[in-house]
């Protein structure tokens, strides 16, 4: 399944990372460094794996990731360059420039594969959850079903469904008083 992931890469590739990760087997689409460049790649409807970018000159801009965060659920790389200012915060993953390409390949493969494993809990979370849901529906209605009837009018519309007081209209009435005897 890692063999097959793909990379889509936001910017220029100046350290020439592509190739390598194209020899490590991922498939590898670049985009352009805009809010638009990014729109493109993902309409495109490819399962990207991962998001890298590079702050070789300047840091991606807290939009532009936002951007690509709002199109995809895959982790964040950003190849830093440790002179440019950015925001650790937005990335799942951050490598270092000089970092050997076996060390980052190996890391990007490890994120993929948390990745991959996330999703999987989150998914079998949320059918868990669609079960227990379905499970307290039925129960709720089973028990609305099996209710007693209010035999003795110990709750009234008037109420709310609380008990009736001693003083209550039927209390009254001799005739009703006799029926609702043991």
């Amino acid at each position: 399944m890692i063999a097959a992931a793909t990379i889509l890469h936001v910017g220029d590739d100046i350290c020439h990372r592509i190739p390598v990760m194209k020899k490590s087997g991922f498939a590898v689409l670049r985009s352009d460094c805009s809010a638009g460049g990014i729109r493109d790649a993902f309409a495109r409807k490819i399962p990207f794996s991962v998001v890298t970018f590079h702050n070789a000159l300047s840091a991606p801009s807290p939009s532009l990731v936002s951007t690509a965060r709002s199109l995809t659920a895959a982790p964040f790389a950003l190849f830093a360059n440790p002179f440019v200012d950015f925001d650790q915060e937005l990335f799942e993953l951050v490598i270092f420039a000089y970092t050997r390409p076996e060390i980052w390949v190996e890391a990007l493969r490890s994120t993929i594969e948390e990745a991959h494993r996330i999703r999987s809990l989150s998914r079998q979370l949320r059918a868990d959850s669609a079960a227990l849901r379905a499970t307290a529906r039925a129960l709720c209605d089973a028990a609305l079903s099996n209710r007693m009837p209010d035999l003795y009018g110990w709750s009234t519309p008037a109420n709310d469904g609380k008990v009736a007081s001693a003083e209550s209209s039927s209390d009254r009435n001799p005739a009703d008083k006799e029926k609702r005897r043991f």
